[in-house]
């Protein structure tokens, strides 16, 4: 499919038959050149091909410096590890015909190494950002915390005022409705953030990730 490309912002757009820019198809953070090649290769996965046995035996037998595989480096999410991140495609078969979706892919190299490296560094800072966002919850809590130990005493306050004076009662009965309002709250909120947390692996060390990169300048 032709595509126009937007080098400045790294976008692509379908090219329309006199020669002008049509429909975006998407933008990317990586290698402009890496997704074009994605965008190819999904597209040659989607259209219906008849060879001939002549066609099939050269697909089989591919010229020397073609690619027979690339490494698409998926992009990090929840929960996911950072050996999973790195996938060997066939170009033939494309990112489809390996169940993978176009969008999930932060781009697609020739080389392992490349790819691994890649991978690496986009693993490791969402590991940070994920450990960032478990210790803002961690924070969070600790006020609510605070925040229920303060109002749960004011309650108490009420409760004892009521007692030693039960002919103004009612007065304190309503500002402790209003608490326990409060407190409902606060628990619900507790209730939810503790439901949110997810357990985050012990952060890698330095060594770890130095070690990784001589395994890749080896394999070079």
């Amino acid at each position: 499919m032709p595509y126009s490309i937007d080098h400045k912002n790294k976008c692509v757009y379908k090219k329309k038959s006199d020669g002008s820019r049509g429909e975006k198809v998407g933008c990317t953070k990586g290698s402009l050149k890496d997704y074009v090649a994605a965008l190819q290769i999904h597209a040659e996965n989607k259209r219906p091909m008849k060879k001939s046995l002549k066609e099939q035996d050269e697909l089989q037998d591919p010229v020397d410096g073609a690619l027979t595989q690339v490494f698409a480096v998926q992009k990090p999410y929840v929960g996911c590890e950072l050996t999973s991140l790195v996938k060997p495609i066939d170009p033939l078969m494309g990112l489809a015909g390996h169940k993978i979706v176009p969008d999930q892919v932060h781009a697609i190299f020739a080389d392992e190494p490349t790819a691994q490296k890649i991978a690496t560094e986009l693993y490791e800072t969402h590991m940070e950002g994920q450990q960032a966002l478990e210790e803002k919850k961690d924070v969070t809590t600790k006020k609510i915390k605070l925040a229920i130990d303060a109002i749960e005493k004011k309650r108490k306050e009420h409760m004892d005022m009521a007692k030693e004076d039960p002919k103004n009662a009612s007065k304190h009965r309503e500002q402790i409705a209003i608490i326990t309002g409060k407190l409902d709250d606060l628990m619900t909120k507790l209730e939810k953030i503790e439901k949110s947390k997810k357990p985050i692996e012990e952060k890698l060390d330095e060594s770890f990730f130095k070690r990784l990169k001589n395994t890749l300048k080896n394999k070079k």
